[in-house]
């Protein structure tokens, strides 16, 4: 690794890119890439808050395939609030989960978001059948919407049971579908629906 993986702060190696934070001033400023401990470091001195950044340890948990999936946390202090977000390791995009709260609750927020893991990952949401993927029968899809590389940002991909859908794919899957409604709800990744 490079200086350029290196906080800017106290030199420490940083790892995994989200766990990470661009620092600048101004919006003309240059910017500083902070670990996650320096950052929250600075926004509690900024925001006049004890807080000290809990290391919560990677876990490994089990899909509704018995498939185990290892998480890694990270924790950001955003004045006075907090994001705890879970992200898949070695998985590309895998699944990634957040909740958000007081900084003075990080510890039941913890527990929310390893909830949250645990109910997420007894869901499957598209399946494949006859070598084709299909809805479950429940006929709900849950997933987020990620940057796609291939397109540039002109379309989102879309991650669904940690596993990436093409939008072709996801038109397939519609398709079986046609004369039917549709809702489509879009809400935070910190929320449960």
């Amino acid at each position: 690794m490079g200086l350029s993986n290196r906080c800017e702060e106290c030199g420490m190696v940083i790892l995994r890119g989200y766990e990470t934070v661009r620092v600048g001033e101004t919006e003309d400023s240059p910017t500083r890439l902070l670990c996650i401990g320096c950052y929250n470091r600075e926004m509690a001195t900024h925001a006049g808050i004890d807080f000290q950044n809990p290391g919560f340890p990677a876990m490994r948990l089990a899909d509704a395939e018995g498939k185990k999936h290892l998480f890694y946390f990270v924790t950001r202090l955003l004045g006075d609030w907090v994001v705890i977000e879970a992200h898949e390791e070695n998985a590309d995009p895998g699944y990634q989960f957040a909740v958000h709260g007081r900084p003075e609750e990080v510890q039941r927020l913890f527990h929310k978001l390893r909830g949250k893991i645990q109910r997420a990952l007894t869901w499957q949401h598209i399946v494949e059948e006859d070598g084709r993927l299909t809805v479950c029968e429940d006929l709900v899809v849950r997933g987020i919407f990620a940057w796609d590389d291939e397109t540039e940002g002109e379309q989102p991909l879309l991650v669904v049971d940690g596993k990436t859908v093409t939008w072709e794919e996801f038109g397939r899957i519609l398709s079986t579908f046609e004369g039917w409604q549709f809702k489509i709800e879009i809400y935070d990744r910190s929320e449960e629906r």
